[in-house]
């Protein structure tokens, strides 16, 4: 598809292939556009470069996708994360991370994404629109720094684990979790993971030593589980086993963590 560049605006077009450009700030463009000593309105500029198809929609108020003239049209890159990335640009000191079974997709611990990918935001923090769209947004406070893959930062594994101890529910395929849950265990930093349950409920250290115990059996005793009643893994619903040793009532994993320990055996 050709895409048409106004004389004018052509150095900014240029500046911006040259620099491999993925994503452009208003503030950025209004840059750029001076440097070419452009007369038109700034803002004028810029939609006419969004409707001549160079600058894309990232859903972030301000933040654009640059679309090079290698794309042959006004065609996004489709990267997942984009909107996260513009976020970023946005607003840089937002708390938020790719999570749960969207971290793991990206670290490569299951082959198959989430239909909807996920992104964890702090408590107490507003979540902005743009992400809210794109994703499905849970909240946690994570402890440990996030790890970093490719351009976004992504929940560490000792951090996933704890999640997933503390918000059995927010996770959408325990199947898939499960798959990977071997491999998250083995790159999951043990001091790391006790740094995470410092400040956590007994109901998240039972979850995470029944979903630990298979795999690890020394540290699990070592993390200090106290008996404090019927711990519930999942909502209330229909009971599909129960663990005596942590006293987990579990409504939502398909097999139990021991079979799924023997699976990643055979």
């Amino acid at each position: 598809m050709t895409r048409p560049i106004p004389a004018q605006y052509a150095p900014v077009v240029e500046a911006m292939e040259l620099d491999a450009t993925l994503l452009v700030t208003n503030e950025a463009l209004r840059e750029l556009l001076h440097q070419a000593d452009v007369g038109t309105d700034p803002s004028v500029a810029i939609h006419r470069l969004a409707a001549h198809g160079w600058l894309l929609s990232t859903g972030v108020r301000g933040v654009w996708e640059f679309a090079p003239g290698s794309h042959a049209g006004p065609v996004s890159r489709g990267d997942p994360f984009l909107t996260l990335q513009a976020q970023f640009l946005a607003t840089p000191e937002l708390p938020a991370r790719v999570a749960l079974e969207s971290a793991m997709w990206l670290a490569g611990m299951i082959d198959r994404p989430p239909a909807r990918h996920i992104v964890s935001v702090a408590k107490g923090v507003r979540i902005p629109t743009a992400l809210s769209r794109a994703y499905e947004v849970v909240r946690f406070d994570a402890v440990s720094t996030a790890e970093r893959i490719g351009a976004v930062p992504v929940s560490s594994p000792a951090t996933l684990l704890v999640h997933l101890a503390a918000s059995p529910t927010a996770v959408a395929n325990w199947s898939s979790v499960l798959d990977g849950l071997a491999d998250l265990i083995d790159q999951a930093d043990r001091e790391a993971v006790r740094v995470e349950l410092r400040t956590r409920s007994n109901a998240t250290r039972a979850r995470l030593a029944y979903l630990m115990a298979p795999f690890d059996p020394e540290f699990v005793e070592a993390i200090d589980v106290v008996d404090s009643g019927v711990v519930w893994f999942g909502p209330r619903t229909r009971v599909r086993r129960s663990d005596s040793r942590w006293n987990i009532v579990d409504t939502v994993l398909p097999v139990s963590p021991s079979e799924a320990e023997r699976a990643t055996r055979r």
